[in-house]
């Protein structure tokens, strides 16, 4: 795994424009990575005009397993919502 790598891939995949897009951050607190995964994790957010983020509480790397509830949220809000991610970030608290 190269992060310098991956981070350009991400750069030169260019905007999303209004394409719904909902980021699901990891806990800060249980990221050994600091403000270098927060930095790139905005940077995807910035990706779409439709975007907003959320902190899974409690979650590292594998938020789909120790956070599914913001998961299945996320999921819901964007369908529930014809596609529409609501601006801002959220945190999910457990």
């Amino acid at each position: 795994f190269s992060w310098d790598e991956t981070a350009n891939e991400v750069r030169h995949a260019g905007k999303l424009g209004n394409l719904p897009l909902i980021v699901i951050s990891s806990d800060p607190r249980r990221n050994h990575l600091g403000n270098r995964w927060d930095r790139a994790q905005a940077e995807f957010t910035s990706l779409s005009t439709h975007s907003s983020r959320v902190i899974a509480e409690g979650s590292g790397h594998m938020i789909p397993y120790q956070r599914p509830d913001l998961v299945i949220s996320a999921i819901r809000q964007l369908v529930g919502s014809g596609g529409q991610a609501s601006g801002g970030a959220a945190v999910g608290s457990k």
